[in-house]
């Protein structure tokens, strides 16, 4: 067959780009091309079948059914012989561990680590990473088109008609509002000397006090639960999925392999279903408890926590972006504020932030936004770090719950401690916001599902690529278990 090159016009670069996305696209969403199966029956007869993945993945139901009804016998007696790899059969690798390439199909069952697990297998999984990936790429230039393009004459996504004049933004009712009133305010009035010096210093010292005593507390409590709690769900659960392992895929040479953390793995091709019947009854109730056992549920709840944690993020941003990036910087605190104290003191004058000092910028980047940033990205990363440990689908929803005290450390500190003057100049202190007029457009409208964008990925990378309370995890348990689970419970 001769090709004949083709001689007209290529498609322009942006299409060749659609192309490109849709393609993406449509990778995410499907399960894979066909694959090949060949089984071989109790008379060595080899039959070979087409199918599409969703095909080769069969329901979890008939794959139970199938290994209580079948019992695997071992090779050269009759019925069906154990599909298994030997270590030194047919191009190996060192280790024990075959080599899939020069491996007959037949000898692969249907629990090779590339079909196992959500998304059809590691490819699927690698793709939707991508897709979410590039869709908060798409969105970051979305959002930098929209603040250049903001006012000028190639602002063609954005509607002329509809403006919106926005209002000063108050500070947030928790500590690090109070601080922030604080630092602000009281430089303010010593920078023009007005009132006594001394009482605006011992209400400084007193914001500082409790924002570290709001740090301190969160950052001990974060190592008090990786130390004492995680850790102990972190260890439970790698002994019971090593044992599961050993007892699926047999204690035999070649079988097995160790992780980092000196657990077992199984190795492809020796996995056995008929063993999940003599499992352990405890063991197998902990097992089919890990939350990697079902993926749906475990990533609704990691993602329920993860935008948990990025509302408190989005307040740093915001923060950051108000008083750090946006307020203009002046040379003294005397003219911080747009007005000042109205003529009857005993009446609260709301006064809005129009610039800061440097020094002050630093001070306010330094001690509340960075730490308030740090604690809430620890606290996310050590919280899927126990929920992931947490081998037991009742008390996965309660810590998931139990979390967010630690968040909320600043609210309650704030109403039990701070005094009622200072939660009044709180509410009184207004921030000039970013953009003084805002049209209607895309970003305005649309832009905060951005933070669910970024939610999703992060929920995707620590599943598949961080999480390392059960590394090398095999995907090999939700298929069994998932019937157990509603046999055993079902009422």
């Amino acid at each position: 067959l001769k090709i004949q090159p083709n001689r007209g016009t290529c498609p322009p670069p942006i299409a060749m780009k659609s192309a490109a996305l849709t393609l993406l696209f449509a990778l995410s969403i499907s399960s894979g091309g066909a694959t090949v199966a060949t089984n071989v029956d109790g008379h060595g007869t080899q039959h070979s079948q087409h199918s599409q993945r969703s095909h080769h993945h069969r329901g979890s139901r008939h794959l139970l059914a199938r290994a209580r009804a079948e019992a695997i016998e071992p090779e050269g007696s009759s019925g069906t012989r154990p599909i298994s790899v030997p270590p030194q059969h047919k191009g190996a690798k060192a280790g024990g561990k075959p080599n899939l390439d020069a491996t007959p199909k037949a000898e692969i069952d249907e629990y090779h680590p590339d079909m196992r697990g959500p998304f059809g297998g590691e490819t699927g999984r690698r793709v939707v990473l991508v897709v979410l990936a590039v869709a908060l790429l798409m969105v970051v230039m979305l959002a930098l088109h929209a603040r250049r393009a903001h006012g000028t004459r190639h602002d063609t996504w954005v509607d002329r008609v509809d403006h919106e004049d926005r209002s000063h933004k108050n500070l947030s009712d928790d500590i690090y509002g109070f601080a922030i009133s604080s630092f602000v305010r009281d430089l303010h009035h010593i920078a023009l000397g007005k009132g006594k010096v001394s009482l605006r210093i011992s209400r400084l010292c007193l914001s500082v006090a409790i924002l570290a005593l709001n740090v301190g507390i969160q950052a001990f409590i974060i190592s008090q639960v990786a130390k004492l709690a995680a850790s102990k769900w972190v260890h439970n659960i790698r002994d019971d999925y090593d044992g599961y392992e050993v007892h699926m895929y047999g204690d035999a040479p070649g079988h097995l392999t160790m992780t980092v953390n000196g657990r077992h793995r199984g190795v492809v091709g020796f996995f056995n279903p008929a063993n999940f019947e003599t499992l352990d009854e405890d063991l197998k109730d902990r097992v089919c408890g890990i939350p990697f056992s079902q993926p749906a549920f475990f990533m609704t709840v990691l993602f329920i926590w993860t935008l948990t944690c990025i509302a408190e993020i989005r307040q740093c941003v915001m923060l950051f972006q108000s008083l750090v990036f946006t307020c203009p910087r002046i040379p003294s605190m005397a003219s911080a504020f747009k007005s000042d104290i109205g003529e009857k003191e005993a009446t609260p004058v709301e006064m809005t932030i129009i610039g800061l000092t440097r020094n002050v910028k630093v001070g306010l980047t330094c001690f509340i936004i960075i730490p308030r940033f740090a604690i809430t990205f620890v606290l996310m990363w050590l919280g899927s770090r126990f929920l992931a440990a947490t081998n037991d689908f009742s008390e996965l929803v309660l810590n998931a719950v139990a979390l967010e005290f630690v968040l909320m450390l600043k609210d309650l500190l704030y109403v039990t401690i701070v005094p009622e003057r200072n939660k009044r100049d709180t509410a009184n202190t207004l921030m000039v916001p970013s953009m003084q007029q805002e049209p209607a457009s895309y970003w305005a409208f649309l832009g905060s599902c951005s933070w669910a964008l970024v939610a999703m990925v992060w929920v995707m990378i620590y599943i598949f690529q961080l999480q390392s309370v059960l590394p090398d995890y095999r995907w090999d348990v939700n298929e069994l278990c998932t019937p157990w689970l509603h046999e055993t419970y079902s009422s």
